[in-house]
């Protein structure tokens, strides 16, 4: 926290966030990447590949040793790029815990190079996650 006003840092681009998101279907702590901290934009990174063979096909891989946050291999499914409750976020960014780091750039190529591979974002999706 900033020591002159007790706020959260920033929310950034890349920006990893450990969040409760209560909008699934099982609702449990999520590790998601920031990418629109403004719409609360978020891809998570998920323990197993997407389930969809389209989906599957375009996730990528982050190995252990890739993020300090994950303990194994891990999937960024690039087919979905939900909006989190800003409670849920607010919640997140509130916790020192909760806040994970950020994207190394080899990282964010991969997985802006995996969004532009498909045509499932929408073309506003789409322009947050290659935007700088």
């Amino acid at each position: 926290m900033n020591a002159l006003d007790n706020e959260p840092p920033p929310l950034r681009k890349w920006d990893i966030l450990e969040i409760w998101v209560s909008t699934l279907p099982d609702p449990h702590y999520k590790f998601c990447i920031c990418i629109c901290p403004i719409r609360y934009l978020f891809f998570f990174i998920n323990s197993d590949p997407p389930y969809g063979r389209r989906a599957r096909r375009v996730a990528v891989h982050i190995s252990n040793f890739e993020l300090q946050c994950i303990t194994h291999d891990s999937y960024v499914n690039t087919t979905w790029l939900p909006s989190i409750a800003a409670e849920d976020v607010g919640n997140a960014r509130a916790s020192e815990r909760h806040r994970r780091g950020s994207v190394p750039p080899s990282l964010r190529a991969r997985i802006c190079e995996a969004a532009k591979s498909h045509n499932v974002l929408t073309a506003d999706q789409l322009a947050a996650v290659l935007e700088n």
